[in-house]
């Protein structure tokens, strides 16, 4: 997965959710359940409910039940692969220490791909695709990696792999400076950042983030209204993209202050209506639309109102939790991955995207069967 992953994001879905369904039918044979969070349940039940549910007031009830469904069973997928950790827990070391060696071979093929054109990239694309499309293609892959590797690095760090561990960063490093995401680099550069600080201030990267991430739940449309006018000039010198992810953020906002109880309806956000007067000043955006908002918290205000930002937000407190819970030797890894995917969250990927969550599910599965400090003496 981590191989075949970095160069088709969207392979992350099938490969995690098809892993946690043979787990759970193994365990089921043995009458061995999963060990499922339960807070995490409790979240996962009332979003879905919330999609459901959101069907009633959505302006396409049939698209949004569609999408609810959708969401229903990448959750699903979610907690089967998340719950399934107790039976990975007795061989977690061949676990992570193979899955180390997958992460460097993907990351070393694709920077040779960056570096030659694209031969490997292209056979999972049109003959005659632009060279430029080949490279951004793989920019959701790239971006999984990125929190991917986080666990791996805390294992092969603690488990004096550290030769592992530099040459692993060191071809993520390269590879992410070669993509074309700007996501991508901002992303690990924060992770990166958060890391650094988090070796002598944990306490206040974890504080940092749960600020951060309470402030963009609460703010996010009034934010996008008050600072997109002024970072365009920014954004135009930066990439076209980033102009087209202002508009998108900027109608948006609009149509989330309209109805920000309840929100249009989940999966609806690319059937939002545009306004003639902000039409007249986009450059790129035009009537269709966008296929996603190109932002999670965007998408929750516009899609499922407080309600679902209500939950985005105890998702995200849980998540930061359970990461202040890790042992002291992983807490500056886990809370560099949440910054991580943090930053990735703010301005790319569709909440519905399958391959999204089931990457964030690998990597949550990777941290909890991390193997406890006091096993270094019995591993080396």
């Amino acid at each position: 997965m981590a191989i075949a992953g970095t160069f088709i994001g969207s392979g992350y879905a099938a490969a995690a959710f098809g892993f946690g369904l043979l787990l759970f039918l193994g365990g089921a044979s043995r009458r061995q359940w999963p060990d499922f969070d339960r807070p995490l349940l409790a979240i996962a039940i009332l979003f879905v409910a919330l999609c459901w549910a959101s069907s009633v007031w959505s302006i396409a009830p049939q698209h949004t039940i569609h999408g609810a469904l959708q969401i229903t069973l990448i959750f699903a997928g979610c907690l089967l692969l998340l719950g399934g950790n107790r039976y990975l827990r007795r061989n977690a070391h061949t676990i992570l220490y193979a899955t180390v060696i997958a992460a460097g071979i993907g990351a070393a093929l694709a920077l040779f791909d960056f570096r030659t054109d694209f031969p490997i990239m292209r056979h999972f694309l049109p003959a005659n695709a632009f060279w430029v499309a080949v490279g951004a293609k793989m920019d959701r892959g790239l971006s999984y990696l990125i929190f991917l590797v986080w666990p791996l690095f805390a294992y092969a760090w603690q488990f004096r792999r550290r030769a592992w561990a530099c040459g692993l960063a060191a071809l993520v490093a390269a590879l992410i400076a070669s993509s074309y995401g700007i996501t991508a680099q901002l992303s690990l550069a924060t992770g990166l950042v958060a890391f650094a600080i988090a070796i002598v201030a944990p306490r206040l990267v974890a504080v940092g983030l749960a600020a951060v991430t309470c402030i963009a739940a609460a703010l996010t449309p009034i934010l996008a209204l008050d600072f997109g006018a002024r970072l365009l000039p920014l954004a135009a010198r930066i990439k076209n993209t980033a102009v087209h992810r202002l508009e998108i953020w900027d109608y948006m906002s609009r149509r989330a202050l309209e109805r920000p109880l309840t929100g249009w309806g989940w999966w609806t956000a690319h059937m939002l209506p545009i306004r003639p007067e902000e039409l007249a000043r986009y450059q790129y955006v035009t009537a269709n639309g966008s296929p996603h908002p190109h932002g999670n918290w965007v998408q929750l205000w516009v899609e499922t109102g407080i309600g679902g930002v209500a939950l985005g937000l105890a998702f995200v407190l849980l998540i930061l939790w359970r990461a202040w819970r890790l042992p002291r030797p992983y807490r500056p890894f886990a809370l560099a991955c949440c910054a991580s995917v943090f930053t990735i969250a703010l301005a790319s990927f569709d909440l519905a995207t399958d391959s999204w969550w089931a990457a964030l599910a690998a990597t949550g599965l990777l941290f909890t069967i991390l193997p406890a400090p006091t096993e270094m003496a019995s591993a080396r």
